[in-house]
């Protein structure tokens, strides 16, 4: 007489697995996995079920033998699914220069995704419409203008790299012999590739403080959605600091430059934001005034 006990364990394994796959992150993936490895490896239950093969019931070892496999199975899902942080880069030019961001050193791959935060600061009262020079596949997120004393001016770029990924990307700096260029690039792997951002990106500018403030942003909540703020500042001559807000402190890239006036550029990452995803401010260092201006972008990235 056949044994039904093991089969009506693994069916309640299999039944609990995918109730968890649905509900919970990868972490439960990998949990259940390394669950049925140890079952199936203490209680020999595939060696069990070829004896079972000898009462003729080849279907039930073909079933367990799939079950066997199912840990690997979901341990690839588990990789393909989490968004990664590949590395930065940041350049600077001064009087009106462009600045060229080098990506060749960040070990891009296909499918990649890169994003480029940059800032000119200035004090003339002019809206720049902010631009890559012959770039090609790019999207623009954002092109900012705060005015005060001090003018901050933003423009936020991504890509999704092709098979021969960009070795670098320019920056254009728009001319004008007082004004300073500073340029942030990240790369990050495992975001969806035909969505890469979940929803529109949320932007917003402010005048009389040099803190920047990336605004709040509702996205869908897809398992694994990271968030990523832009922001930036124009303030007087010297070469200044953010300090970034709770939960975006990993990584996060930032580039300073001085002329007549001064400004910073920044960005970092989130790897588990509320839902809406409030980041907080970017605090700059020195002593502040209402002269100065800043521009912000806050991104959610869909995971593949």
């Amino acid at each position: 007489m056949k044994s039904k006990t093991p089969i009506k364990i693994f069916r309640f394994l299999a039944i609990f697995l995918i109730i968890t796959g649905m509900t919970f992150s990868n972490a439960s993936y990998y949990l259940m996995s390394i669950l049925v490895n140890s079952y199936i490896s203490t209680r020999g239950i595939v060696d069990k079920m070829w004896l079972v093969q000898k009462d003729d019931d080849s279907e039930v070892v073909d079933k367990y033998t799939t079950l066997r496999d199912l840990p690997e199975k979901l341990r690839i899902h588990e990789a393909q699914a989490a968004v990664g942080f590949v590395g930065s880069t940041s350049a600077a030019g001064n009087n009106g220069a462009d600045a060229t961001l080098t990506l060749s050193g960040l070990g891009l791959q296909q499918d990649d995704l890169v994003i480029v935060s940059y800032s000119i600061s200035d004090a003339d009262n002019v809206d720049f419409n902010m631009a890559l020079v012959g770039a090609t596949g790019w999207t623009e997120s954002a092109d900012l203008f705060s005015n005060d004393t001090y003018d901050a001016n933003l423009g936020v770029y991504y890509k999704v790299m092709g098979s021969s990924p960009d070795s670098s990307v320019i920056v254009d700096g728009l001319g004008g012999v007082d004004t300073q260029t500073v340029a942030v690039a990240m790369a990050f792997r495992g975001v969806d590739i035909a969505t890469p951002m979940d929803v529109t990106p949320t932007t917003v500018t402010g005048l009389n403080t040099m803190h920047p403030n990336p605004p709040s942003i509702n996205h869908n909540n897809p398992s694994g959605v990271w968030t990523v703020i832009a922001g930036s500042n124009a303030t007087k001559r010297g070469i200044r600091t953010f300090t970034f807000p709770t939960g975006y402190t990993t990584n996060a890239v930032q580039r300073s430059a001085s002329d007549t006036s001064g400004g910073i550029v920044g960005l970092g990452y989130r790897t588990a934001p509320s839902d809406p995803e409030d980041p907080g401010v970017m605090t700059g260092s020195g002593t502040n005034s209402t002269s100065f201006a800043w521009a912000a972008v806050t991104m959610a990235l869909r995971p593949a």
